[in-house]
């Protein structure tokens, strides 16, 4: 989710560019997804059912394993956390967390990078070609951890963006200077 967070402070704050990666702007499945599974997070099943729902679909054995066990070794997936930071998707309907989303993602005009390990669907890419300047990369098979399945490629693609980034005025930096 830290992708549509960035997404969400690039709509509200200037910034040179946002970068998303691995998190489609089309919530609701996801939304959808952590409701239906709300009994089994809140209930002693939390570490099973987080394990084998979204660990499960991450493509951690993408990751090569030296990095992978850095990866697990250093994670503490605590209840209390995960469903605080869920609290918004587990309290509002799906589609109305989407529509406060489209909402704020109209407000962005600096370039965004989306960098996805597996297809997206079309809704993820309409919302994405909303955007004023948005690159939209799929990397088959590299699963939520693009940036560490193959990190030259994703250091040399980030590097290319910011360089974008550099020589790219936003949109309302134009309108308020009349060119």
């Amino acid at each position: 989710m830290s992708g549509g967070l960035a997404m969400a402070y690039a709509a509200q704050h200037p910034v040179r560019g946002a970068v998303t990666v691995d998190n489609p702007p089309d919530v609701r499945p996801f939304a959808a997804l952590v409701r239906r599974l709300e009994p089994a997070l809140r209930s002693p099943a939390f570490t099973e059912t987080f394990a084998a729902v979204f660990q499960a679909s991450m493509g951690l054995d993408l990751i090569p394993a030296d990095i992978r066990e850095t990866v697990l070794g250093g994670q503490r997936i605590r209840q209390d956390l995960v469903l605080g930071y869920w609290t918004e998707v587990l309290t509002t309907e799906p589609h109305v967390l989407q529509a406060r989303i489209d909402g704020l993602c109209v407000a962005i005009d600096a370039p965004v990078l989306g960098i996805f390990g597996r297809e997206l669907a079309p809704s993820d890419r309409e919302r994405l070609a909303r955007l004023p300047d948005a690159a939209c990369e799929v990397w088959p098979d590299h699963g939520h951890f693009v940036h560490l399945v193959d990190p030259y490629r994703f250091a040399d693609r980030l590097l290319a963006f910011v360089e974008h980034c550099a020589t790219t005025i936003p949109a309302a930096a134009v309108g308020r200077s009349g060119g």
